[in-house]
């Protein structure tokens, strides 16, 4: 369904159906999107049970909500913002993959959740910066909910 309400458009894409298996066979469904870098976009994205990646390098996206019930969901950072991403995942895992040199600022409400921190970053109550992001300007700012299960952060190249 796509709409354009207040001239922002908003497309809507969903699927009926999940994994499958017969007879030892495993089907999984798939959507694989490629977003334009040509003009600003938000994204939202919302997953019952599975695996979902979302790659923001080298588009516009200004805003992101990243969402699952149960399973793992990776979201690589672009190098710059501005950003403002939200990633929510119930039970499972979240892996934000960060570009080298980026400012990024994470804060996190989690409950029974393991924390692995890529070398010279910091933690302070529930936020977590990169090296040179306290103070900084043009920041990533992605708030991480975890109630089970891990939040492992990775510095690309």
């Amino acid at each position: 369904d796509y709409a354009v309400s207040g001239g922002k458009g908003s497309l809507r894409v969903s699927a009926v159906g999940d994994t499958t298996t017969f007879l030892g066979f495993n089907r999984q469904m798939g959507l694989d999107f490629t977003l334009t870098k040509a003009v600003p976009l938000s994204l939202r994205t919302h997953l019952a049970i599975g695996e979902q990646q979302v790659d923001l390098s080298g588009t516009q996206v200004d805003e992101a909500a990243v969402e699952m019930a149960i399973g793992e969901s990776t979201l690589t950072l672009p190098a710059q913002g501005p950003l403002d991403a939200t990633v929510k995942v119930a039970i499972g895992s979240v892996v934000l993959r960060v570009p080298a040199g980026a400012h990024v600022q994470i804060d996190t409400d989690t409950g029974i959740t393991g924390i692995s921190l890529p070398a010279g970053y910091s933690k302070d109550g529930r936020s977590i910066y990169s090296p040179g992001a306290e103070g900084a300007a043009n920041v990533l700012r992605v708030r991480v909910e975890v109630p089970m299960g891990s939040l492992r952060i990775v510095t690309l190249p």
